[in-house]
């Protein structure tokens, strides 16, 4: 619903009214002529520049338009304000003044609209930082000529844009499968889907006892486990360490903006896989969006990744509060700038269960702090546990967006132009 108009209108020299009187007192008082012609100018002067500002006050309209109701980062966010004048009086010096909270945005302009006409201010701003933000309201400044009175025009009309983080193209991570027969994974009674057998290991207390392999556990004296290949992968659970006192970095390049990236491509790209994908993160919000194959969950999870804000819980206390929504057999993607291990023991029982981890380990050596994760790594590798060390210089191009072209052509040789890439809606929407 648009909000209605307020509309301010001021006298900058409020002592003129008293000057008109006390000039025209003098007139009457010493019967001067140069008192008359002072009252009569000053006088036309007041009336003129008082109907001027009334009549702009009466024709004077804003108008603003977006395109799209959300972008991510990287992607151009247009939108133009619209002022008419509708009266027969032109607005010389005119200051539209922009209440809109995105980072960087122009706050103001200084233009003119003629009689009867429009001026349009178009905006095109890059989008450099996840959130939700406002545009608007938007506040029109302008005078008379002779600068005696000041007109606001406030139009208290808004609309929330959502900024969600973008998804990126990611190095070769392997995704453990959940489930992984021979493993010692499937809680007893599980059914297996598959017969193959891709090799042999040395027997752990926690594999079944139907996956030995007594033929060569007899031959060698020591008992040795079937792996099977072709298994059932379960959901991917993506869990994001967002506790603040783990995070490192710089405003603009930091663990917490990394691991949300982490997050948003590696979710974009279990659905793509066929996986269900469910999201939770010890954020101020207590993240927890359930794993789903629906063709929407990606954008359920980029909505909650694009607002959060780090919390106070640590990792291992998100682990231990989430071993009940954890179904067996499921895949964990954990990421955390954490290298304390101190959440170790919480992995290991959530291991045991059944649930087979991932781990993104972000480096923060490469955010400027101190702390090397090769020894977190190599304590990983040795568990059966599969870890990845991720450095800021993976995402380098990511924090430095660019301002790129809405459009994309192409010139064939006949001189047609035929566009290649085009925003997903072109047309323009009025804020309401």
């Amino acid at each position: 619903m648009r909000h209605s108009i307020q509309v301010k209108l001021n006298l900058r020299l409020w002592v003129l009214p008293w000057l008109l009187l006390l000039v025209l007192l003098l007139a009457v008082f010493f019967r001067y002529e140069a008192w008359w012609t002072i009252f009569i100018a000053l006088g036309l002067v007041l009336a003129f520049s008082g109907y001027t500002i009334h009549h702009l006050r009466n024709h004077l309209e804003i108008q603003r338009q977006m395109r799209f109701g959300w972008a991510k980062v990287g992607d151009v966010l247009e939108e133009r304000i619209i002022l008419h004048n509708k009266g027969l009086i032109p607005a010389h010096w005119i200051e539209i003044e922009d209440h809109t909270d995105i980072p960087g945005h122009p706050k103001a302009i200084g233009t003119s609209v003629d009689a009867q006409n429009k001026t349009t201010w178009r905006i095109r701003h890059v989008c450099t930082r996840r959130g939700l933000y406002r545009l608007g309201p938007t506040t029109v400044h302008t005078s008379d000529l002779f600068g005696l009175f000041h007109l606001s025009i406030h139009d208290p009309t808004t609309a929330n844009i959502l900024i969600t983080p973008p998804i990126l193209p990611l190095p070769a991570i392997q995704v453990a499968s959940g489930g992984r027969t021979g493993d010692g994974r499937f809680s007893k009674g599980n059914l297996e889907q598959s017969v193959a057998v891709s090799t042999v290991r040395d027997y752990q207390p926690q594999d079944p006892l139907h996956h030995i392999h007594w033929p060569l556990s007899i031959k060698h004296q020591t008992l040795t486990t079937r792996v099977f290949e072709n298994t059932p992968t379960g959901n991917w659970w993506i869990v994001q360490d967002m506790h603040q006192a783990v995070q490192v970095g710089d405003t603009d390049k930091n663990t917490l903006e990394v691991g949300v990236i982490l997050a948003a491509s590696m979710a974009h790209e279990g659905i793509q896989a066929g996986k269900a994908v469910g999201f939770i993160a010890n954020n101020q919000q207590h993240t927890w969006i359930p794993p789903q194959h629906a063709s929407d969950q990606t954008m359920k999870i980029l909505r909650a990744l694009a607002v959060s804000k780090p919390g106070d819980q640590p990792l291992t206390h998100l682990l231990k509060s989430s071993r009940s929504s954890f179904q067996q057999a499921a895949s964990l993607i954990i990421i955390t700038p954490d290298i304390s291990s101190d959440w170790w023991d919480a992995l290991l029982w959530l291991k045991a269960k059944g649930l087979i981890p991932t781990m993104l380990i972000l480096d923060p050596s490469s955010f400027g702090a101190n702390g090397n994760p090769s020894d977190l790594l190599r304590r990983l590798h040795n568990a059966g546990i599969s870890g990845y060390g991720i450095r800021a210089e993976m995402f380098a191009d990511q924090f430095e967006v660019e301002d790129e072209p809405e459009w994309e052509w192409r010139i064939f040789g006949t001189g047609y132009a035929v566009p290649v890439k085009k925003p997903r809606d072109i047309s323009w929407k009025n804020l309401t």
